[in-house]
């Protein structure tokens, strides 16, 4: 098959000659004939131009296509670095509007509009990438994190503690019905659909070990104290509880250290015959004690440091994002065939429970033993680290299932990856003083908007039918769903059969 190289390996082929390499073994190292290598040193000035033009000179492309409007295209990246530089926000809509700025005033009689297709490329040839937002990043302490590795090494040394004894929790925000919060829309829509609805927040803090063999249960916070849509329910196995603001406070914080995390990893280490000591890593957010204790302590990471060395923010709440919104999309494609919005609203919170839950348990561990290499490369510890660095679950991506929702999105499939990451989400809460004390107030009278959801005796023939064609289709695949989950269908069924003929 043809080899076609990219001008990134042509201009390596170029050094090579110009470190006096022999053309024939420059051929075979690059399994060419030796004419194709003369070609290219033929085009050596036309690939020097070309690269110098351009950022990303790093990637893939082959071709040494060039813009139709290469002035406008020079003072937009000029104006775009600048803006860069002063650190000001910059979107695809403005650089679409300063492109046509400045081709009116360059007098130019080449015919150009600033279309989505023209961005696209520009952005590749500029080596332009989208980017959350991250005040964390902006203002990351790096002096502060080799002491605080230090700190910390030396702890574990002292300590005599292993992976499956360090653990790690950390709080952010999931706008849970927001599928369309980065949709690009036409020119002529004043709005995006969705409305209010899409801005239901509830906050997460995920907690886990380095070992990557214990994961705690999720805490949830949500506005409401008693939803309806709990009542007389199955629920997961979740500590859910709630403020006015849906964020994490100290009295909720310490209520889960002590009933939540002292007792869950007492039970872990006990079975895994272990002493029964841990440390939890947090950040220094004022929510968070040091409620510390002989067998439990509690380490603060250095402010600003967190964006840097923080294990659940080296990929594993973006990957757990990730999982949830495809777990989502998933579940409302299987819904009634019904408006989209509609579909949305009936969603309600326990549901979003189940989601979220269950992409926490099903977590890729390689995920989460990645996330602890910033704190742990570089020491003894035992920790199994020779794994890539981002596991997103791509059985089916992200970006097709979002299509089968919006099939009219003009997202790449990156930018789709960032929506699914939770960049519009709530990272982080400033709460005053007065909030943290009092956080439980008036949070009785506060209940969500779902209505209690009903189910018609008269439909249990529809459930065993589906129950059986589930169980079928499970069995018929036997070297990929588990028996655990084969008998629990089984089990179901036979619960469904009993309250038909029980009534």
């Amino acid at each position: 098959m043809k080899k076609q190289l990219s001008i990134k390996e042509k201009l390596e082929i170029l050094r090579k000659l110009e470190n006096n390499d022999k053309i024939s073994d420059v051929a075979k190292i690059y399994n060419m004939t030796t004419r194709t290598i003369y070609r290219i040193k033929m085009e050596k000035e036309n690939l020097e131009l070309f690269a110098n033009d351009r950022v990303d000179i790093e990637s893939d492309i082959k071709r040494m296509k060039k813009s139709r409007v290469p002035t406008v295209e020079k003072l937009l990246y000029a104006w775009f670095v600048n803006q860069r530089e002063k650190k000001n926000q910059v979107t695809n809509c403005e650089l679409q509007a300063k492109a046509m700025e400045i081709h009116r005033t360059c007098d130019s009689n080449v015919k150009f509009e600033s279309s989505l297709g023209w961005l696209q490329k520009f952005k590749k040839r500029h080596g332009i990438r989208s980017l959350t937002i991250s005040g964390e990043k902006l203002s990351a302490n790096i002096s502060a994190v080799p002491k605080f590795l230090k700190k910390f090494q030396d702890v574990l040394n002292n300590s005599n503690l292993l992976p499956d004894q360090v653990y790690n929790a950390d709080e952010t925000g999931l706008v849970y019905k927001g599928l369309n919060k980065k949709t690009l829309v036409c020119s002529t829509e004043k709005t995006a659909p969705g409305g209010k609805t899409c801005k239901e927040r509830i906050t997460i803090m995920p907690c886990m070990n380095a070992s990557g063999n214990h994961q705690l249960p999720l805490m949830i916070i949500g506005k409401s104290k008693n939803p309806r849509c709990f009542r007389n329910e199955i629920l997961p196995k979740v500590h859910y509880r709630s403020s006015k603001n849906a964020w994490q406070t100290r009295l909720l914080f310490k209520e889960w250290f002590e009933k939540v995390f002292k007792p869950e990893v007492t039970e872990f280490l006990e079975k895994k015959n272990l002493p029964v000591k841990a440390i939890l890593l947090l950040d220094n957010a004022s929510c968070h004690e040091d409620l510390s204790t002989e067998d439990f302590q509690i380490i603060f990471f250095p402010p600003n440091t967190t964006a840097l060395i923080q294990p659940l923010d080296q990929s594993v709440i973006g990957s757990l994002k990730v999982s949830y919104r495809k777990k989502l999309i998933l579940h409302l494609l299987i819904q009634p065939d019904i408006d989209l919005i509609e579909k949305i609203k009936k969603l309600n919170l326990k549901t979003v429970l189940f989601l979220i839950d269950d992409a926490w348990r099903n977590m890729n561990k390689s995920v989460l033993i990645n996330g602890w290499k910033a704190v742990y490369d570089g020491s003894t510890a035992n920790l199994e680290l020779n794994l890539t660095a981002n596991h997103f679950n791509d059985d089916i991506p992200l970006s097709r299932l979002f299509r089968y929702i919006h099939p009219e999105t003009s997202l790449s499939d990156q930018e789709i990856l960032e929506w699914g990451t939770g960049s519009n989400d709530v990272e982080r809460h400033e709460i005053e003083d007065e909030d943290l004390l009092n956080d439980t107030v008036n949070t009785d009278e506060i209940n969500d908007n779902h209505s209690e959801e009903t189910f018609e005796n008269g439909n249990i023939d529809e459930v065993i039918q589906s129950l059986n064609r589930a169980t079928d289709w499970a069995l018929s695949r036997p070297n990929k769903i588990p028996l655990c989950d084969i008998l629990t269908l089984r089990k179901l069924t036979e619960i469904a059969a009993i309250e038909k003929y029980a009534n």
